[in-house]
């Protein structure tokens, strides 16, 4: 509850009913008259839409991470943006998800040290499962850009995800071969399964998926690398 008068562009403290707080938390209300520029819409979870006069629901989605004084961390993600996602959290009552969980694991006893391997293999294994949700639920599009803009090899979720997409496609065209799966983003892929070689089964039915005119040439009598070799002679560069 807030802790003074709520006043426009006046940042007011807020408190939990029962006392005790948390952390500190400030926030601040602001009454617009206009739209928000483009450079600004990620502050309330949208995006502008430049064909109408209004703005529309931005589709990037954003994780929010919590860091605990024991050593525990929870991520979550409401499929939204950043912004949209904090305003749904601030509207919740402490007895409900993400609060209920959060109170839990702040009143833990701080990691010891025999404890760490296995909650760091846990807490990957979580965000694994954030990051699948997030790109399976992104449009296509979307996903695809984003994953050729990011730096670095992919990883084997990332990989599957875009394997779905691919699949997804495939389905809803009639079984046609999927586009906007460039030469570029597809080598990343390539480059990853070898660096994750768990990730080669389903780096290889996207390629299948994505050049079906190359599939009946595979040589099937390889094991899975040896496959991916032959792949790279096949992939595009563009």
């Amino acid at each position: 509850m807030p802790a003074g008068e709520v006043k426009d562009r006046q940042p007011v403290r807020f408190v939990r009913n029962s006392g005790g707080d948390l952390f500190e938390l400030l926030v601040e209300y602001r009454v617009v008259t206009t739209i928000p520029t483009e450079d600004r819409y990620e502050l309330i979870g949208a995006i502008a839409k430049k064909e109408t006069l209004g703005i529309a629901h931005n589709h990037e989605i954003g994780r929010l991470t919590v860091e605990f004084d024991n050593g525990y961390s929870e991520s979550g993600t409401g499929g939204n943006g950043i912004g949209s996602n904090v305003l749904t959290y601030l509207g919740k009552t402490e007895d409900r998800l993400p609060w209920r969980q959060w109170l839990n694991v702040a009143s833990l006893p701080p990691v010891g040290e025999e404890q760490r391997e296995g909650y760091e293999e846990a807490k990957s294994l979580s965000r694994a499962g954030l990051r699948m949700f997030e790109l399976l639920r992104a449009p296509t599009e979307e996903a695809l850009s984003g994953l050729l803009e990011q730096h670095g090899l992919l990883t084997g979720v990332e990989i599957y995800c875009l394997k779905e997409h691919a699949l997804h496609l495939f389905n809803e065209s009639g079984e046609a071969q999927p586009a906007g799966f460039r030469g570029k983003l597809l080598r990343k892929v390539l480059a990853s399964a070898r660096a994750e070689t768990r990730a080669a089964s389903d780096a290889l039915d996207l390629f299948r998926v994505c050049h079906l005119d190359r599939v009946g040439q595979e040589p099937l009598d390889r094991n899975e690398q040896e496959q991916l070799d032959w792949w790279d002679g096949q992939l595009g560069r563009d």
